[in-house]
């Protein structure tokens, strides 16, 4: 029966379609997903920038003054040493069997921020330092290092706001990409629509037509 035949062709073709479909759809979702994504990568990143512009401007109205690092009650006036005192400190948290990994401890103050020492979850491995202001900055246990995370809150800035800037232009794609529809709608609805009918002819009428109606009468012929 030449029915049953162009409905197995059509079922293939509608296969296919419908597995591209399906690829189409999980791309719609997965674009709906870094949406949300994005948008709650947005709410941080504000908040992170208004924090550091707040820090940053905390360093701006320290500059010009002499070099002063509070560790514990004592004030200290020379790099050298403070450096050495926080390293003697570091050691100390260590090798500390009363404060837990991961716990933070209070040890000093630099630049109007608070500094903590944080315990590696190794015994070998020294404490690394939380720099505490309107936002939280890391450093490692010396004082280079929490200078130069202090000195990077500008172009951390910098970088914050050019992430904003590409994921706002991210976001944009995506919600365009969500309000596509499938390119293949129209074949796929014709091919579902003519295989609904021939199936639904096929259990009307189960039995071929006749040789001659499908092959049509010859040329010439009367046809009663």
């Amino acid at each position: 029966d030449p029915r049953r035949m162009q409905a197995n062709k059509l079922k293939s073709d509608v296969e296919k379609l419908e597995r591209r479909e399906r690829n189409f759809l999980y791309g719609i979702s997965d674009a709906k997903d870094k949406i949300v994504e994005l948008r709650h990568r947005e709410g941080w990143l504000r908040k992170a920038i208004a924090d550091a512009k707040t820090d940053l401007q905390r360093v701006e109205d320290r500059k010009g003054e002499e070099f002063s690092f509070k560790l514990g009650k004592k004030t200290i006036t020379d790099k050298e040493a403070a450096n050495g005192l926080i390293q003697d400190e570091a050691k100390k948290v260590m090798q500390s069997r009363t404060i837990d990994p991961g716990q933070r401890q209070y040890f000093g103050e630099y630049k109007g921020f608070k500094l903590y020492f944080v315990k590696s979850h190794f015994d070998s491995t020294p404490p690394s330092v939380d720099i505490v202001g309107a936002g939280t900055y890391d450093a490692k246990a010396a004082l280079g290092s929490i200078e130069y995370s202090i000195r990077a809150l500008k172009d951390g800035i910098i970088k914050g706001e050019k992430m904003l800037a590409e994921d706002a232009a991210g976001i944009e794609k995506l919600e365009a990409m969500t309000k596509e529809t499938f390119y293949q709608q129209d074949t796929l609805d014709k091919k579902r629509k003519l295989l609904a009918d021939i199936e639904a002819d096929l259990l009307r009428n189960p039995n071929p037509l006749p040789r001659w109606l499908i092959d049509a009468a010859p040329v010439g012929t009367d046809v009663y």
